[in-house]
């Protein structure tokens, strides 16, 4: 079992408040954030994302269009996706 730090829970904890708690108490009462806390995560409409399947050589293209990761960033995303895991810490400290 991976050992776990206190700033990897405090990560979690963030990412499911943004991600899980959030969402609903918007449904119950409006919600304003400041201007640092908007910024922690990048808005899904900004990240555009193209898969296209190769069917001769069986391959899925897939591509990212947006203005807040760099190439290594990309890297490192796809890399948790494939972990299954809900969220990513780009070096800029945003969680997309």
């Amino acid at each position: 079992m991976e050992r776990r730090t206190a700033d990897s829970f405090q990560e979690e904890d963030i990412a499911l408040f943004f991600l899980d708690i959030l969402p609903e108490l918007k449904k119950q009462a409006d919600v304003f954030m400041s201007r640092a806390a908007e910024s922690t995560f990048i808005p899904p409409e900004t990240l555009q994302v193209e898969a296209a399947l190769d069917p001769s050589m069986g391959w899925l293209d897939i591509s990212f269009e947006t203005s807040d990761l760099n190439e290594e960033d990309v890297f490192h995303l796809m890399k948790a996706l494939k972990e299954k895991k809900r969220y990513y810490k780009s070096r800029a400290a945003m969680f997309p």
